[in-house]
This record gives structure tokens, sequence and C-alpha cells, in this order.
């Protein structure tokens, strides 16, 4: 990007790419973080009457 001369330098493209960096980590720890917690066992009960009528 920086040596092939087609980044043009101006403050709006340089706080962009910070933003955008910044938003990048941010999905990344929060993604990793809570992997642990998407493991937990989840009970579902069981449907209802209404629930198991077709839909057509």
């Amino acid at each position: 990007m920086f040596s092939s001369g087609d980044y043009v330098f101006q403050w709006t493209n340089f706080i962009g790419i910070n933003v955008s960096v910044m938003g990048s980590i941010l999905y990344t720890y929060v993604t990793f973080r809570t992997k642990s917690l998407s493991q937990r066992l989840v009970t579902v009960a069981p449907a209802s009457k209404v629930e198991k009528q077709p839909l057509i």
C-alpha cells in the first residue's frame, strides 16, 4: 500500500485506516474472548402443542 504509491495521504484517509484497524482488533478480541462462553450446555424445552402444527 505505501510502497506502490496507491495510497494518497490525507487526514481523512489516515483516520479511516486507524478506525478500521481498531475495529478489527476489537472484533478479534470479542470473537476469541467469547469462544469459551459459546461452548456452554444449552437446554431446550420441548415444543408445545401449538408449535407442532404444520406451517401449511
